[in-house]
């Protein structure tokens, strides 16, 4: 008698993996969204960003992938995660100036004294050997306004040529000029600043922030942070034109002028979108329509904070 033959039963051969299994693919790509997260929130905390995602989980108008993703994104995934990325952002030899600011969340502008007019904030960002945002390289390669002195590699960076542009910037303060314009070489782009004052942000030896960045014992660490009213568009444009203008005749007097490439443009603009994300999403939550439903032409108020000396040393 024979046997009967086994009945063979057709397996895949990528069975899909239960709902809750979070795949390599899956690891990635929510690596990619906190990475994303950290450059568009204002200093996030690993549970604002837990709860961003949570947001776009239950986004309709969020693609399939991205809200799979979302949803497999627990507390403790996105903690350990963002504990992973700090670890690698203060092991990182360069910076690209995207990276989270570092100052306890967002700033209460209201906290913090104004930046003390007997000290020139350009010597500040740019001489000072404990606070300057400069590594030594860079400054033994930095060449003179008239070209003369030692050369630099042919491509500067976009990092170090917005915190040269930041320089720039504090040079106007202390010249107390009040309307800047940074503009690319070719007259494409232009971000203008009206700034509404600088104040001062300090961490205290002990690793704490120093509420209303007063003076107290052990200060160690000491940061800018520009107050703005900021408009970014095409110099040749009418409505820029019409912007700038307005800006001109209300605050008379000389303008700082700089050049900045559009790409260093783009790292001042985010800094400056993030830093009004609560103001955006609360305005849109809100009866308001939100800031992006305002003119053109309306600059918007935010700020942005100098980095973190100790980055450079």
């Amino acid at each position: 008698r024979r046997r009967a033959r086994p009945t063979r039963v057709a397996m895949a051969e990528d069975p899909p993996p239960p709902a809750d299994k979070m795949t390599d693919d899956d690891a990635d790509a929510l690596r990619d969204l906190v990475i994303d997260l950290r450059r568009t929130l204002p200093d996030p905390t690993a549970r604002d960003i837990a709860d961003a995602i949570a947001s776009i989980a239950e986004d309709d108008d969020a693609d399939g992938a991205t809200r799979r993703v979302a949803s497999l994104a627990t507390a403790n995934r996105v903690k350990k995660l963002n504990t992973r990325l700090n670890k690698e952002t203060r092991e990182k030899e360069l910076r690209d100036m995207l990276e989270p600011d570092e100052t306890d969340g967002p700033l209460v502008l209201e906290e913090l004294i104004e930046w003390p007019s007997e000290t020139s904030l350009r010597e500040h960002l740019a001489e000072d050997l404990s606070a300057n945002v400069f590594r030594a390289s860079e400054r033994a390669r930095r060449v003179a306004a008239d070209g003369e002195g030692e050369g630099e590699d042919a491509a500067t960076s976009t990092s170090l040529e917005y915190r040269r542009a930041l320089c720039e910037l504090a040079g106007f303060h202390d010249a107390k000029y009040v309307l800047w314009t940074l503009t690319d070489e070719d007259e494409t782009s232009e971000l203008m600043l009206v700034c509404d004052g600088v104040r001062r942000w300090r961490r205290d030896g002990g690793g704490g922030k120093a509420k209303g960045g007063g003076d107290g014992d052990g200060a160690s660490e000491v940061r800018a942070v520009f107050v703005v009213d900021f408009l970014r568009g095409n110099p040749r444009s009418g409505a820029h034109k019409r912007a700038l203008a307005a800006a001109k005749a209300k605050h008379a007097g000389e303008m700082g002028k700089a050049r900045a490439s559009a790409a260093a443009q783009d790292v001042f603009e985010t800094h400056l979108r993030r830093n009004r994300h609560y103001d955006d999403k609360y305005a849109a939550a809100g009866d308001a329509a939100g800031d992006g439903a305002r003119d053109a032409e309306t600059p918007r108020r935010s700020y942005v904070v100098t980095p973190a000396p100790e980055w450079f040393r």
